[in-house]
């Protein structure tokens, strides 16, 4: 049996993860919703279809949008998530609230956005490759945690193209 195991959202108008990926796999029922029994089966049928999506997904690609705003929640349902390209985009900060929880993800490329300093990724603990070319990561110290606590999986990193100081 094949299963989908990539999603690309490259190249579209995107600009905010709920917008797309938010809405296809948070399906929130508004209050008061009446639903017909065939309505209620279908969704229920499109709900278990989207889980069982999340379940099985491997690699997601987000390039080349107006992303400013990652929806981190919605990204740590994809429990099985091993390479995610959120490249050239507009992403000015991983929302400090929630950190990236993937426990599967090997390959992550947030090359070529405005993050300021990476940070909330530490718990991604089986990170291989971690490209964060071309932002604007301006201290190494606020670098330096996320790096010291992938310091044991990480095989390669790209900080190049950042005004990156090492000394205050």
């Amino acid at each position: 049996r094949t299963h989908i195991h990539a999603l690309d959202i490259s190249r579209t108008p995107l600009m905010e993860m709920k917008e797309t990926i938010g809405d296809i796999f948070r399906m929130e029922e508004g209050e008061g919703e009446v639903f017909t029994e065939q309505e209620f089966m279908q969704k229920e049928l499109y709900t278990l279809r989207l889980n069982y999506l999340k379940d099985h997904m491997k690699a997601i690609s987000i390039t080349y949008t107006q992303l400013h705003t990652l929806d981190v929640p919605t990204l740590n349902s994809f429990t099985t998530l091993t390479h995610l390209t959120l490249a050239h985009n507009k992403l000015k900060a991983i929302p400090t609230q929630t950190h990236l929880y993937l426990p599967c993800l090997t390959y992550l490329d947030l090359s070529h956005n405005m993050l300021r300093s990476i940070h909330n990724i530490e718990l991604c603990v089986n990170m291989q490759t971690l490209y964060v070319q071309g932002n604007r990561l301006e201290s190494f110290e606020h670098s330096v945690n996320v790096l010291v606590a992938l310091q044991n999986s990480i095989v390669e990193l790209d900080m190049s193209q950042n005004p990156v100081s090492f000394c205050n």
